[in-house]
């Protein structure tokens, strides 16, 4: 797939008016699952990765030299058949390429690519639109989600919707900041200790006695030395 769409010779450029997408002699890197979101993930109160599920497809970036020059999907048919598409989305085969192997790659096939990492999520996939990869949190991304349904089914007089526009989720990061949590209460602590009247009139009897004690004491010592 990636080679009939690759330019037959190195001495071929890339134009619009040619049926190719990549550079001469083009390759595949490595495959990774694509996964979704379904009900679980956006109804849930705290949605994390762990909701995703397999899309049923893979995606790979192909490469020219090194460099990223677009991507590529694919899934198995039932016929045993291999399926798929090309793209020149370099961004997306990028991010492709600087994903860790604990990243997860998800996406609906509406709203580009988004790199999951723990709880934060970056859309790539979006040139077209000229948006800027925006990272937000999983919970902005299912508000993201829901609202573009909610859109999309009012659009269609409450019908479900399969297609349409994808939306910009830095620009929604950026109109919807994430509600901080609450502030905590401060932790009571102890009051300080204070000496009310009862302890004030026993620490002066205390000191009395023994500032009188102290001079019998001395009084003692210097009679004792008189009589010597």
């Amino acid at each position: 797939m990636v080679a009939a769409a690759s330019l037959p010779s190195p001495n071929d450029t890339l134009s619009p008016d040619k049926p190719y997408l990549y550079p001469f002699n083009s390759s595949i890197g490595k495959p990774v699952t694509i996964m979704t979101w379904k009900e679980a993930f956006l109804q849930a109160s705290d949605p994390t990765a762990d909701m995703l599920v397999p899309r049923g497809d893979w995606i790979a970036p192909v490469t020219s030299q090194g460099q990223p020059v677009g991507t590529i999907t694919a899934d198995h048919a039932s016929a045993g058949f291999v399926t798929g598409g090309c793209d020149d989305d370099a961004q997306s085969g990028a991010a492709l390429l600087a994903a860790r192997p604990k990243d997860i790659v998800a996406g609906d096939g509406l709203n580009g690519l988004f790199i999951i990492t723990d709880n934060i999520a970056r859309q790539y996939g979006t040139g077209n639109w000229k948006v800027t990869p925006q990272a937000g949190t999983l919970k902005q991304l299912q508000e993201a989600l829901l609202a573009q349904r909610k859109d999309a089914a009012a659009a269609n007089n409450g019908e479900p919707v399969t297609g349409g526009n994808g939306f910009d989720f830095g620009q929604w990061v950026q109109q919807h900041p994430e509600t901080p949590a609450p502030p905590q209460a401060p932790a009571q602590s102890a009051p300080p200790f204070s000496f009310g009247p009862g302890y004030l009139v026993l620490g002066c009897v205390l000191v009395a006695a023994v500032v009188i004690g102290g001079v019998r004491l001395a009084g003692r010592r210097r009679r004792a030395l008189a009589s010597a």
